[in-house]
């Protein structure tokens, strides 16, 4: 289970990942280049790992044929410099306003949002509450001219 938080700035994520009884650690976001407009972006994702990591690679191609993902199974999450959008398996894309979050926490999220949080404090939030966030918080951040952080989005 992922939190995923936007405040217009900065991507947040936990690094909790889970499967029934287990738990570790994992990346939830990544630095790639849109195959389209060859612009650095942020992605992630909520739903089924494997499908997000089929969209991700989707994303970096430049003539992004039809996926062979059932629907609702996944949603990719762009951050690019005009500010973040989610795509749909079928390929469709809606720009959503910041703030942002999801996943399971995101209703911790945003209430720490609306009390003035910033992403990373939301997140903060989230893991403290949420039974399946946690692990640490991973911020990720477009700046103009470069991408702050490692290529695992360490800061």
């Amino acid at each position: 289970m992922s939190v995923i938080v936007w405040d217009g700035k900065k991507l947040a994520t936990d690094r909790q990942a889970n499967d029934g009884s287990m738990k570790w650690e994992s990346e939830k976001a990544w630095y790639v280049t849109d195959g389209v407009t060859g612009e650095e972006c942020i992605v992630s994702g909520v739903g089924m790992l494997g499908n997000i990591l089929k969209m991700r690679e989707w994303f970096k191609t430049k003539d992004r044929p039809a996926l062979d993902i059932k629907s609702n199974t996944a949603e990719l999450i762009v951050v690019n410099r005009q500010g973040l959008s989610v795509w749909s398996a079928n390929g469709t894309s809606v720009e959503l306003s910041a703030p942002m979050a999801f996943g399971d926490g995101r209703e911790y999220a945003l209430g720490a949002m609306a009390m003035g949080a910033t992403a990373e404090e939301a997140v903060q939030v989230a893991n403290e509450y949420s039974l399946h966030c946690g692990k640490g918080v991973v911020i990720y951040t477009l700046h103009e001219g470069k991408v702050e952080g490692d290529e695992n989005g360490k800061t």
